[in-house]
C-alpha cells in the first residue's frame, strides 16, 4: 500500500472531524507546491454541494454556497465530469458576476485546485486546494486519484462527517427578533434603508446596522442573497 494512501487510512481510522481532516490535506504534501489551505464540500442526492469544512481560509469557500452542480460555473462543470482542474479564481468571480453572483476570495487566493469526489459514476463531493502563488498546470497528486476518491467516499461515512454533513445542510439559522423578520420581509419587497426606517420608525443609522448585522448572520452577500437565504424562515 503506498505510503500516502496508508497514512490517509490510518488517520481517518480515528474518526476525525471534517475540520481535521481538511487541515490533515493542507498540510499533508498531496502536491508540490503544497496548498496554503483547504476544503471539503459535500453534494446530496439533489446536486447541491456545500461546504463541510475548512482550513486556512477566512472566508467560505468562493464556488461553494449550497449551489447546484449544474450551476454553470467552470469548477462544477469538472466535477459533474469527474475531472481534476485548475482554476484561476479570477475567472470564477467573471462567471459569478455575469450570473449576478457576487464572490469574494481571499485576497491572496492566486490558484486553486479541484478535485472531484465520485462513487459509481455519481458526484458526492469535492476537495478544494487553494494555492496563494499562480500555477501555470496540473500538480501531480503524491496519490493514486482513484484511491483519493475512496478513502474520502470512507471519510464521508465516517459517525463526525456524518454529523457535519446533516448540520450543513440544515444550516444554522439565527434566531431572529420579530423587527429583524420584519426587515427582511422589507428588504424582499424591495424597500430602501430609508423607508425601512420610516416604517419602523427608528433611525436610518440603525437601520443599516440591523442590515449589515442580518447579511453577516446569514453569511449573505448583498440585500439579494440575504432575501434568498431566508426563504426557509417564511
Amino acid at each position: 500500500m503506498p505510503v500516502l494512501t496508508k497514512k490517509i487510512l490510518t488517520y481517518l481510522s480515528d474518526d476525525p472531524s471534517p475540520g481535521e481532516v481538511a487541515r490533515f490535506l493542507a498540510l499533508l504534501e498531496l502536491t508540490q507546491p503544497s496548498p496554503k489551505a483547504a476544503t471539503i464540500n459535500y453534494i446530496d442526492d439533489s446536486g447541491t454541494i456545500f461546504e463541510i469544512a475548512r482550513f486556512g481560509l477566512a472566508n467560505k469557500d468562493p464556488f461553494i454556497d449550497h449551489n447546484s452542480i449544474w450551476a454553470d460555473l467552470e469548477p462544477f462543470r469538472h466535477v459533474r465530469n469527474n475531472e481534476l482542474a485548475l482554476i484561476d479564481p479570477s475567472m470564477v468571480v467573471e462567471q459569478a458576476e455575469k450570473s449576478k453572483m457576487e464572490i469574494q476570495p481571499d485576497s491572496w487566493l492566486r490558484s486553486v485546485v479541484v478535485i472531484p469526489v465520485v462513487n459509481k459514476q455519481v458526484p458526492v463531493g469535492a476537495i478544494g486546494l487553494m494555492f496563494d502563488q499562480k500555477l501555470t498546470e496540473l500538480p501531480d497528486l503524491g496519490i493514486d486519484y482513484e484511491s483519493l476518491q475512496a478513502l474520502m467516499i470512507l471519510a464521508f461515512r465516517t459517525p463526525s462527517f456524518q454529523r457535519e454533513i446533516t448540520r450543513s445542510a440544515r444550516g444554522q439559522v439565527p434566531e431572529l427578533t420579530d423587527q429583524e423578520m420584519n426587515i427582511i420581509l422589507l428588504v424582499a419587497r424591495g424597500y430602501s434603508n430609508k423607508q425601512i426606517a420610516t416604517q419602523h420608525q427608528i433611525a436610518l443609522p440603525t437601520v443599516k446596522a440591523k442590515i449589515s448585522k442580518l447579511l453577516r448572520q446569514f453569511e449573505a452577500a448583498n440585500r439579494k442573497d440575504l432575501v434568498e437565504k431566508t426563504k426557509k424562515l417564511f
